[in-house]
């Protein structure tokens, strides 16, 4: 599937409306993700919804945001995620670099008053811009499936893009953590 370049917009867009993530602004024609801005009005647009693959209505008035509406008139809960997670897996695809959080251990005092620790925290890895080596997107690995494996020099980076769902309410228990804390999860994916 390709990506248009105004898929960017998805990622970066700060919307000064409030209603922003109630309309569907994306839709797909011929195996292209298109923004509302990038087609005509109408069915005639040639859209249908990432989700449920219903044709689309591109909605383009004075009064109301422009967005894509179920041309059934019936809505599609899962349109408006399901365009957010595509658009942003294509926008990691296609630029290849991710910023990232510095990773951290905390040491609790308590526990470790033996020791000699010179920092209640440790920082593994900085907060940094990653440059992304390869990208595949929904590549099994065992018996998962993460959204994004990223290789950044020679180790794997999996991904898993939220929009509305954590990873442990998506993947079944264990298979996705495989040894890492609940904090480093959340920090990865």
């Amino acid at each position: 599937m390709s990506v248009s370049r105004n898929a960017d917009r998805m990622a970066t867009q700060k919307s000064t409306s409030c209603h922003t993530l109630t309309y569907l602004h994306y839709g797909i024609r011929e195996g292209e993700l298109l923004h509302i801005s990038q087609v005509s009005s109408s069915l005639s647009c040639g859209c249908v919804c990432l989700a449920c693959h219903a044709p689309l209505v591109a909605k383009k008035g004075r009064q109301r945001e422009h967005h894509f509406a179920h041309g059934s008139g019936d809505s599609c809960q899962h349109a408006i995620e399901t365009a957010l997670h595509l658009a942003a897996k294509d926008v990691l695809a296609r630029r290849r670099e991710i910023a990232l959080p510095a990773v951290e251990i905390k040491f609790p005092y308590d526990k470790f008053v033996d020791y000699d620790f010179s920092h209640k925290t440790v920082t593994i890895a900085p907060e940094q811009l990653y440059q992304l080596d390869s990208v595949e997107l929904e590549h099994r690995i065992s018996e998962i499936i993460p959204d994004v494996l990223a290789k950044v020099k020679n180790r794997s980076l999996l991904i898993e893009i939220r929009v509305t769902h954590k990873v442990d309410e998506r993947k079944p228990q264990g298979t996705w953590r495989k040894g890492k804390t609940r904090d480093q999860e959340e920090k990865i994916g």
